[in-house]
């Protein structure tokens, strides 16, 4: 023992009564013991910081443009959570563009190069990505899918099974909600056009379901515009007209958010309130909107990543809503409209564009 750390410990054997031998000799052993009890608890925390280890490879695939969000939301989640682009993780980001014929071969693309994790957002792209994944190991999230139930993407919100599991996106259940809070907002409003693609059978029940009772309450009527791809979509918005309806009013369908901008024109040459599916959308339009936001809920998937990224098994993790859904009131819009819209609403409102 060096002549310093001899010293050292007949200073502490000072503070220890009785035989100056046995203080040394007990001072070693309480050091001895500190070092026992101290070393397995350091080494835990040492295996606790994730060590080093391949690169994830990550699939985004998105209906169309205005979904891109998502996946900003969860490259940013990944990198809040320590996986640094291009070092932790690579992401590989595919907008299908409304073409759902083009998810299959996408998805055999992922699953050849080895990629350890596919995002997929919207009902349609979900539903094709899981006939596509069936049989394989590649792990599948979801975003933005109305009800995951009733889409049969999971056969339990509590254990999905399978491969696949993600956020909701609450579309349905905030339907009711939405209209009483746009009717609040807009008291003129009697007639209200509703996009929807007829092929997706079980959107029409849904729609009906979730707002009866309020269109029955307030008298309302729901004009059903059946626009089954792009060209019907875009024919449909230049004939709608203010002499037919009060408002437009978005239910969760992706034909119509993938071509957002065709209702924006139709509202604004009508002079029509637009009442938005997604709060992501009114930076490009519309007056007001009551939602989760797609880049939120694509951060919040981040941390089911993680989760997997991990070891969990994805079909093994229930179901989340989203964390968050906010009033989103775009006085900006309605005032180039000509549409007024009550101080009430305006204090209600968690966010107010200008």
């Amino acid at each position: 023992m060096s002549r310093e750390n001899n010293c050292w410990l007949k200073k502490l054997a000072c503070w220890w009564p009785g035989n100056p031998h046995r203080q040394l000799k007990s001072c070693c052993l309480l050091v001895l013991l500190m070092v026992v009890v101290l070393l397995p608890a350091v080494s835990g925390m040492a295996e606790s910081v994730p060590r080093s280890s391949p690169m994830r490879k990550v699939g985004i695939i998105v209906y169309g443009a205005p979904f891109l969000k998502s996946a900003d939301g969860f490259r940013d989640g990944l990198t809040a959570a320590g996986y640094r682009k291009g070092v932790d993780v690579q992401y590989s980001v595919h907008n299908v563009n409304k073409n759902r014929e083009s998810i299959p071969v996408l998805v055999r693309e992922l699953i050849q190069h080895h990629y350890d994790l596919i995002l997929a957002v919207t009902t349609p792209v979900v539903q094709e990505v899981k006939k596509a994944t069936e049989g394989k190991e590649i792990p599948v999230l979801f975003t933005t899918v109305s009800d995951p139930l009733d889409s049969k993407i999971v056969a339990s919100l509590k254990e999905p099974g399978g491969n696949i599991s993600g956020i909701s996106h609450l579309s349905f259940s905030l339907l009711s909600k939405r209209l009483v809070l746009f009717k609040e907002t807009f008291p003129s409003i009697r007639k209200v056009a509703v996009f929807h693609n007829p092929g997706e059978g079980f959107l029409e029940d849904h729609i009906d379901r979730f707002l009866k009772v309020v269109v029955v309450e307030s008298g309302m009527e729901i004009i059903h515009l059946h626009v089954r791809d792009a060209k019907e979509m875009k024919t449909a918005c230049e004939r709608l007209s203010s002499n037919d309806v009060d408002g437009i009013f978005m239910v969760p369908d992706p034909l119509p958010m993938a071509m957002f901008g065709e209702l924006v024109a139709a509202s604004r040459r009508e002079k029509l309130p637009l009442m938005v599916i997604d709060n992501v959308l009114l930076a490009k339009g519309g007056v007001m909107g009551y939602s989760p936001d797609v880049y939120d809920v694509g951060f919040q998937a981040a941390w089911m990543a993680v989760q997997v990224f991990q070891g969990a098994e994805v079909g093994k993790l229930p179901v989340q809503n989203p964390d968050k859904v906010r009033l989103v009131v775009s006085l900006k819009e309605a005032k180039s409209l000509g549409l007024p819209i009550s101080r009430d609403i305006l204090q209600r409102a968690d966010e107010v564009i200008r």
